[in-house]
């Protein structure tokens, strides 16, 4: 996902978030800095995203923002991909718990553990994110765990299952507010088509809707 061009992390524009995803994203939250990239060197210019040489947009900058050893191409960055880390365990047993408790003083408890961390970075503490309200409805709360997984967990493979685990797609996808615009999007893209061979091979298989 490096930047075409650009001095310090070159790449070929590959898989860059839309606008919708950098704008709706506060700035106060130091995630934002270190998932995305509003600015680039192009020739030993400091240059904001709109003046980027390719894709005018901020890019994922999370697998080489801190790449310990510089180097020329964004893929060889020393910085290993998310598989499944401790913030994923809290927001995952926050959600669970509600479903089954409502937003108790340990569900929110979970999350507010994932906000501390995020609101004390670079040796700086801060006030944002902040924890919890203990009076969240149990909707509320799940749609803030639902956000909540989208930026802490944001670009590590995540996002995609939540969708469509959750039947997000039309309210994600469509409309003045989708965040990635797909507008040919409909409910059988929560599924991929079954292989014709295997449904020659299986006369109890049919094919998923809209196949």
């Amino acid at each position: 996902t490096g930047l075409s061009g650009a001095d310090e992390v070159a790449g070929f524009d590959v898989a860059v978030p839309s606008l919708a995803v950098y704008t709706t994203w506060d700035n106060r939250d130091y995630r934002k800095k270190v998932a995305l990239a509003d600015s680039a060197h192009y020739g030993g210019n400091l240059l904001p995203y709109t003046e980027f040489q390719g894709t005018k947009s901020p890019h994922i900058a999370k697998y080489w923002r801190f790449m310990g050893v510089p180097r020329d191409l964004v893929t060889d960055t020393e910085n290993n991909y998310a598989i499944y880390r401790f913030a994923e365990v809290l927001l995952t047993a926050a959600e669970a718990l509600n479903e089954v408790s409502g937003p108790t003083a340990e569900a929110r408890g979970y999350v507010n553990q994932v906000r501390a961390r995020a609101r004390n970075w670079a040796g700086t503490a801060t006030d944002f994110p902040a924890d919890v309200d203990a009076g969240i409805s149990k909707d509320d709360f799940r749609t803030l765990v639902l956000e909540e997984r989208r930026l802490e967990l944001s670009f590590e493979f995540k996002r995609w299952w939540d969708i469509k685990r959750r039947q997000m797609g039309n309210e994600v996808f469509k409309g003045p507010n989708a965040l990635e615009p797909h507008e040919n999007f409909n409910d059988t893209k929560y599924l991929l088509p079954i292989r014709q061979r295997d449904i020659d091979l299986n006369e109890n298989l049919s094919q998923n809707p809209g196949y």
